[in-house]
């Protein structure tokens, strides 16, 4: 007589399998949110120091609304804008925290810091 779980009828591994996988990919998606927001918004913040305004504050608002709609937890204060010799630098800087259904906790810290 077999035991409960001797995979007599072939179940217990594709199911193991399945939970397997479904946890990793779970981890993935999570783990690429933020990575996925700090390229969008730098991509961004790219795009927005090429254009021609003469005020920083201009640019401030611009990268605001970006950040907002791209859903990075950036505070408008700490996007620092400053126009020299015609060349825009952006610099700011965030943090981003995973949570893995309580089990796990990571926090990614992001930084942007371009010249254009």
């Amino acid at each position: 007589m077999r035991g409960y779980l001797s995979n007599q009828n072939g179940w217990f591994k594709p199911v193991v399998t399945l939970i397997v996988v479904t946890v990793l990919a779970y981890a993935g998606f999570k783990f690429s949110i933020p990575y996925y927001h700090y390229h969008s918004f730098k991509s961004e913040a790219r795009e927005i120091a090429r254009l021609s305004y003469s005020r920083p504050e201009r640019y401030q608002e611009l990268l605001c609304d970006s950040a907002e709609g791209i859903g990075v937890p950036v505070e408008c204060g700490d996007i620092r804008v400053s126009i020299l010799n015609k060349r825009v630098n952006v610099r700011t800087s965030w943090s981003e925290t995973v949570d893995l259904m309580g089990y796990y906790q990571k926090t990614f810290h992001f930084r942007i810091d371009l010249t254009e």
